[in-house]
């Protein structure tokens, strides 16, 4: 519900009536995908974390183009199949082994620069699951010496993002 561009502006190729607001050829369009992920016409409870929502039965009865984290029609980015399946790989293996609880008691205030980011960044705690996996498979991208560095020591991820302040 938090999209990473909060807004898509587009140029009208043609006069037309948007929501009785007349526009003109060569008009700035701007959408607010950060207002329509919140909107109460499109979402029960568009501040709550339901992750559900998004379940193929639910997702049925959607109003077209009311989910919009990459944009949609012809200038949909072309990354997003992509972006998804790289964030549920990675929220996968973080969240097989790890528990994530923000650290403050306010909510988050939100940034709205080039893209959706949270002020004064998302504190978080991390803890270890108490059924994670004893060996992990080694990170590509890692050098040997860190890979082996990490097996010896699996907790560095708790120390580098402030686990317990």
């Amino acid at each position: 519900m938090y999209p990473p561009i909060w807004s898509l502006a587009r140029k009208a190729e043609a006069g037309d009536v948007i929501g009785g607001h007349d526009i003109e050829a060569g008009d700035t369009i701007v959408l607010g995908t950060y207002v329509v992920h919140h909107n109460p016409r499109y979402w029960d409870h568009p501040d709550r974390f339901d992750p559900d929502r998004f379940a193929s039965d639910r997702a049925k009865g959607r109003a077209p183009y009311s989910y919009l984290p990459f944009g949609g029609g012809k200038r949909a980015c072309i990354g997003s199949a992509m972006s998804q399946i790289e964030a549920a790989l990675a929220l996968s293996v973080f969240l097989r082994d790890f528990e994530f609880e923000y650290a403050r008691e306010e909510p988050p205030r939100i940034s709205l620069t080039v893209t959706l980011s949270p002020k004064q960044g998302l504190p978080l705690r991390v803890r270890r699951r108490a059924q994670a996996v004893a060996s992990y498979a080694p990170i590509a991208w890692a050098p040997a010496a860190r890979r082996s560095a990490r097996a010896a020591d699996p907790e560095p991820v708790q120390r580098a993002v402030g686990a317990g302040r």
